[in-house]
Parts: C-alpha cells; structure tokens; sequence
C-alpha cells in the first residue's frame, strides 16, 4: 500500500477515491498495489499512518488526528477555531481543522466571520 500512496503522491494525486478509480482501470496501478483493489477508508488510514506518522487508529473518528495536549501527552482530537463578535459577544464563525496547530487558521476563520 505504500507504493501506492507513495505513486499516486508522485503523479500529484491527493484524493483517495481517485486512487481507487486509478487501482480498477489503469495497469500502472494494479501493478504498483499488486492487483490488489483498496477502499477509500484503506487509503485514508494508511496515508494517516505514513505521512503523518500517527500509529493508532482513533476508533471514535478516523478523522480525527493525534495531537499533543496541555501536559505533553497525545491525544486524539480535531482543532477548532472560533470567531466572536466585539459588540454582541456572539459567535459568528466556527472552523473545525485537522491540523494540531493554529498556524494558517486566521484567514480561513474571517473568511467565515
């Protein structure tokens, strides 16, 4: 499964169900798995396993990612990001991210708000 990802990476392919659809009707890629024809949560988890080095599956959300916590130590969790209203103090923008930091989050954030 790693040439696979590793290939479809290569040819600047991102999405896992188009890896999927490449595994059923292109040779290279039958060759690349083996002739084996993965399913798109496969691709996910393995792509989760080997690019971003996680080695547990979260049962309660395969989206979710592992993500330090306050005391050092690695918990399964998503980021969200809020946006609050001065004058009225309410929300007006919510940004759920799979990303363990807050870096890049501000634009996409006011872009909602």
């Amino acid at each position: 499964m790693l040439k696979l990802i590793v290939y479809a990476k290569l040819e600047h392919i991102e999405s896992a169900r188009i890896i999927v659809d490449m595994t059923k009707y292109y040779g290279i890629y039958k060759f690349v798995c083996d002739g084996i024809i993965p399913s798109e949560m496969t691709i996910h988890i393995e792509t989760q396993f080997i690019l971003i080095g996680q080695d547990k599956i979260p049962m309660n959300n395969i989206k979710a990612r592992m993500m330090k916590g306050k005391k050092e130590n690695s918990i399964v969790a998503h980021n969200i990001q809020s946006a609050v209203d001065y004058d009225t103090k309410l929300i007006c923008g919510i940004n759920v991210t799979q990303s363990p930091t807050d870096h890049y989050e501000l634009l996409e954030i006011s872009e909602k708000a």
